[in-house]
């Protein structure tokens, strides 16, 4: 069973007859379905709306042993995104409207593909129809028959920060920080090209000394989701982050790398990205092609520069590679080499480097 308590089942030694006198008939009706009973006609229609969570619990009891385990994560998943859309409110079946669903696709289609939306959608869909078939709404689906279509554009291209915007940003966000996570997140993204929900991802397990006496990260798609399958790789930790790193994973009191991410389960990097992204738009750049993903690239420009062969820096970056050979069939490059590489590197952003915050002595939270 869950311990998400927005999905708990209500305990089978709930008194009905005092819910119903206390006047909370949902509840009461909701108690009788999750423990196998059918609720009277008195109950089946309260005089108050079942809100999309109530009637979401039931189904999720009713569908517990029948349905395939993605089905059931989906349902909890799609219920948490809808919450969050509505700035954290429950909302009544009756107030959910076709244009609201659409706007809801909308925000979904921001960070998730159209395929998975589709899916999404369709759990709640499975929601609604149960409510409908037991008379909790009036009207059809509105979740059902809308068009999600992944829109093929060109790819965005980022631009890099300059080394005046990257000293205001340093200055702003050590200011701002109050986590060690949010104070060597820019650090890191730079250093290793990683993406922040690759970073917020990151587990202590996954930062290990190789076989060259050298500290990695491990990315892999264990517990995570990662964008694509080249993304699983092998990161050479540089010097200029190390002691940072190695002080996250001692302080971190859980089993994340930056501990204050578990308390965002549905997207690790959540509040570290808006936080980011906050900053930087306040104190450097409006410019929406300059951004946390610019530090990807910085990286890439710098592997170019020191003349590190494109198919390495590819490797470490988590690039797709253009050949069948190396893409296909190698297990990646050498520790040695991916450490080379990192270094010359280094050396083409020195001037950056030297923003870096002055040690990590300090304890934040």
């Amino acid at each position: 069973m869950s311990s998400n308590k927005e999905f708990e089942a209500f305990d089978s030694f709930y008194d009905i007859d005092s819910l119903v006198h206390s006047g909370e008939k949902i509840k009461a009706a909701a108690v009788l379905e999750a423990t196998g009973n059918t609720p009277p006609d008195e109950l089946k229609a309260p005089s108050t709306d079942y809100t999309l969570f109530e009637v979401g619990e039931l189904y999720l009891n009713h569908i517990d042993g029948k349905k395939g385990y993605s089905t059931i994560k989906n349902t909890k998943r799609v219920l948490r995104y809808f919450k969050e859309f509505n700035y954290n409110k429950d909302i009544s079946l009756n107030s959910i409207t076709r244009p609201l669903v659409v706007k809801f696709i909308e925000h979904l289609r921001v960070t998730i593909a159209a395929s998975t939306t589709t899916t999404l959608i369709g759990c709640l869909n499975g929601i609604w129809n149960y409510a409908y078939d037991r008379g909790y709404v009036e009207t059809t689906s509105v979740f059902k028959d809308h068009r999600i279509k992944e829109e093929r554009t060109k790819p965005k291209s980022y631009r890099p920060f300059t080394l005046q915007q990257w000293k205001q940003l340093m200055l702003e966000l050590t200011k701002s920080a109050n986590t060690d996570g949010k104070l060597w997140i820019a650090p890191i993204g730079l250093m290793t090209g990683m993406r922040i929900n690759e970073i917020c991802g990151l587990h202590k397990e996954d930062i290990y000394k190789e076989s060259n006496g050298e500290w990695f990260i491990r990315i892999h798609d264990e517990n995570r989701n990662l964008k694509t399958e080249s993304s699983t790789r092998r990161v050479p930790i540089h010097s200029s982050i190390l002691p940072a790193i190695q002080h996250l994973k001692t302080a971190s009191d859980n089993e994340f790398l930056i501990k204050e991410v578990i308390s965002n389960p549905s997207n690790r990097a959540g509040t570290i990205g808006t936080w980011f992204s906050r900053n930087k738009i306040k104190h450097v750049t409006t410019e929406s092609d300059v951004a946390f993903h610019s530090l990807r690239g910085m990286l890439a420009t710098a592997f170019e520069n020191a003349n590190v062969e494109e198919g390495i820096a590819a490797n470490i970056i988590g690039h797709t590679k253009d050949t069948m050979t190396y893409g296909l069939y190698s297990n990646g490059i050498k520790p040695e080499l991916a450490t080379e590489a990192m270094n010359k590197a280094a050396a083409e952003l020195e001037d950056y480097i030297k923003q870096f915050p002055l040690g990590n002595n300090e304890t934040r939270k």
